[in-house]
């Protein structure tokens, strides 16, 4: 038989103080509860709580979280090499952190001690000594060890979810940045062929993955569109592209030899690079996926709507195009808008 333990959170006055209810029956039905002030502390006794009261219940896979960490990574052949790197970053950084418990009794508590110390970059110097791929948000982390965990208690390593309920980190907004277009044409004046190619075709809201993966099967130079594969939440599309793109492929596709079917296969786009470039330009430095940013900014500023940037980028709903890819913040866009006003005097 196993003993429920169960959280209730009371909203009579006398338990303002404490009004998380940790509730479970002993032998005989004897109903007992236990009042905490959070909902972390109350879910901490819960699990221990849940140990004791269903002995019988106890894994017998119990195994340190290293071990359960390249297990769960072994069996998800499922995830991409990219992704995998990212999840496998995320368990270094808790190791670091918290060390090595069983799998079995990590709580909260645990959590607490990861969020803490992610804020103030505790795993940073071990990081960079062992060249750990990643640097993910808190946010992102919680997700990866929440995939962890269920894969876990579905296997027995664990009884419960430390991570059940619990919701993610509340993070300042960060203001989109652009450049002015007189900025990009800095920029574009330094770039190498292969860079000023993959730029263009940026500005079509293509992500760089996808563009550096381009193949000769998806462009259609009669219609200067490429064809974009359909993705995990996105179904196949036509994106069109500048003129000047089309031109820069067509000398490219010239200069492959026959056979080749990638267009960017001899070409490495690294970060270092586009930062080098940035530099060298003498503009702020962007990230490379912060272009879209740039469409986003100057097409609102020609007045298009908000949804077909949206469709342009496969976005779903017109408010996340705006909220992380728009750049409004600027005093000339503001002042337009204010002498666009229909006041004279």
């Amino acid at each position: 038989m196993v003993r429920k333990v169960n959280i209730r959170k009371r909203s009579e006055p006398r338990y303002k103080k404490a009004p998380w209810m940790v509730e479970y029956r002993l032998a005989g039905n004897k109903r007992r509860a236990r009042f905490f002030p959070t909902r972390r502390e109350a879910d901490a006794y819960k699990q221990q709580l849940y140990r004791n009261l269903n002995p019988h219940l106890a894994s017998t896979q119990t195994t340190r979280f290293s071990l359960t960490a390249k297990a769960f990574l072994e069996a998800r052949h499922d995830i991409a090499a990219y992704t995998r790197n990212m999840y496998a970053a995320t368990y270094h950084r808790f190791l670091e952190i918290c060390g090595d418990p069983p799998c079995d009794e990590i709580t909260p508590v645990h959590l607490d001690l990861f969020i803490e110390g992610r804020f103030h970059g505790k795993d940073t110097k071990q990081r960079q000594n062992q060249k750990i791929p990643g640097n993910t948000t808190i946010n992102k982390d919680l997700r990866h060890l929440n995939a962890l965990f269920r894969w876990a208690v579905r296997r027995s390593y664990m009884q419960l979810n430390p991570l059940d309920r619990i919701d993610k980190l509340k993070t300042e907004k960060r203001q989109p940045k652009s450049w002015t277009p007189e900025q990009f044409k800095l920029v574009f004046d330094v770039l190498p062929e292969p860079w000023k190619l993959l730029s263009l075709l940026s500005f079509s809201g293509v992500r760089k993955g996808l563009l550096v993966s381009l193949t000769r099967s998806q462009i259609s130079l009669a219609d200067n569109t490429i064809k974009i594969p359909k993705q995990k939440r996105q179904p196949e599309r036509i994106v069109p592209i500048l003129p000047k793109a089309i031109e820069l492929l067509n000398q490219r596709l010239s200069m492959h030899p026959d056979g080749r079917d990638k267009v960017f296969d001899d070409c490495k786009f690294s970060n270092s690079t586009w930062v080098r470039l940035c530099e060298k330009a003498g503009v702020p430095r962007l990230r490379f996926h912060e272009l879209r940013t740039c469409v986003s900014t100057w097409l609102k500023q020609k007045g298009f709507s908000g949804d077909i940037v949206a469709k342009l980028f496969a976005h779903s709903t017109p408010t996340l195009t705006y909220q992380v890819y728009t750049d409004l913040d600027d005093l000339e866009t503001r002042r337009k808008a204010i002498l666009a006003l229909p006041i004279h005097g």
